[in-house]
């Protein structure tokens, strides 16, 4: 009787460990909107385009939390980079992208700042402030298995990770462009059909007459 071709199991590039982080400081040094272009320690990577939510379902979000209740896990990406400074010597940065769980955080972050209130107060309340920042937030941590992989495979294999994370999930169409188009600074190809489709929006006005 003939065997069954068995695959071998693939290297492995991202290891996965478990961690929690209290919101309050998750969110104090999160900057949801400037992507890439970030310098706080939690940062959203450019194919993450989290979904805008209602107020309503903002308020429920932190209610959540006030009365201790799960929502969900948080997963994010370890990163390293070196860069140098004036007088040429390097500077280690450490951040983490939200591979997962960006929309929530998001909604929290106009919580903690400010921007809208609950049946239980804001966040000026103190009692409301202890409770909400000392809130524990389970977090999967992806890293490199191995530390010299470069980092244009890296971000590659988070991609990827990040449209296996979403299916089952409606995505936005930026979302299923972003997470295949192409990215320069981590030398990531994408797909040569969101490329195209890209490119030809940004060039052609007649698009623009089209759809805005």
């Amino acid at each position: 009787m003939a065997q069954n071709a068995v695959t071998r199991l693939p290297e492995r590039i991202l290891s996965k460990t478990a961690d929690v982080r209290l919101l309050g400081d998750v969110l104090k040094e999160f900057n949801p909107d400037d992507f890439a272009k970030a310098n706080t320690k939690y940062r959203k990577p450019s194919y993450q385009r989290g979904l805008n939510k209602s107020t309503e379902w903002n308020q429920s979000l932190v209610r959540s939390v006030l009365e201790g209740k799960a929502i969900g896990g948080v997963v994010m990406s370890k990163w390293e980079k070196a860069e140098l400074n004036e007088k040429g010597e390097p500077i280690y940065t450490k951040y983490f992208n939200i591979e997962d769980g960006g929309t929530r955080l998001g909604a929290l972050k106009k919580f903690h700042d400010g921007k809208f209130t609950t049946k239980y107060g804001d966040i000026e309340n103190e009692e409301v402030k202890k409770v909400f920042n000392d809130y524990r937030v389970a977090v999967e941590l992806l890293e490199k298995t191995t530390p010299t992989t470069r980092d244009s495979i890296y971000f590659k294999e988070l991609c990827t990770n990040f449209s296996l994370l979403q299916e089952g999930t409606p995505l936005t169409a930026s979302d299923r462009y972003a997470a295949w188009a192409a990215d320069t600074e981590f030398k990531f190809d994408g797909s040569p059909i969101v490329n195209f489709t890209i490119e030809q929006v940004d060039t052609d006005n007649i698009y623009e007459g089209c759809f805005g």
